[in-house]
């Protein structure tokens, strides 16, 4: 995923409670960045959060994890996306989300975990 193409980035817990979103990333979720601190990420993945959930343990012990699917911004239709799940370098426990818009349709989300060593 390209720099130039990400959509949104948010910074969560191992969790996946928002500590951090850029205005980028609040826009995609339909909502202020102040609002969406201290919301669970997870409410906003349209379906197959126990997958999700999986994900993100991954993520938190060094992996890094890429999925296709639907977003449920808040009171908007869902938002076909690329997802990018990877360890926060600066705060351990933490995970860097990166969201980029996708033209295709999504119709379930697809996780697929890379190498650590593709850092």
């Amino acid at each position: 995923m390209s720099a130039s193409a990400v959509s949104g980035i948010v910074v969560t817990t191992a969790g996946g409670i928002i500590e951090w979103i850029d205005d980028e990333g609040a826009a995609l979720l339909n909502m202020s960045a102040t609002a969406c601190v201290g919301r669970r990420l997870l409410t906003f993945i349209a379906q197959d959060r126990l997958e999700a959930m999986t994900a993100m343990a991954a993520a938190a012990i060094g992996q890094r994890i890429s999925a296709t699917g639907l977003l449920r911004p808040f009171d908007c239709r869902p938002v076909s996306v690329a997802i990018s799940i990877s360890p926060d370098d600066i705060v351990p426990g933490d995970l860097i989300w990166r969201f980029t818009r996708s033209a295709a349709d999504a119709a379930s989300f697809k996780w697929r975990v890379s190498n650590s060593a593709d850092r």
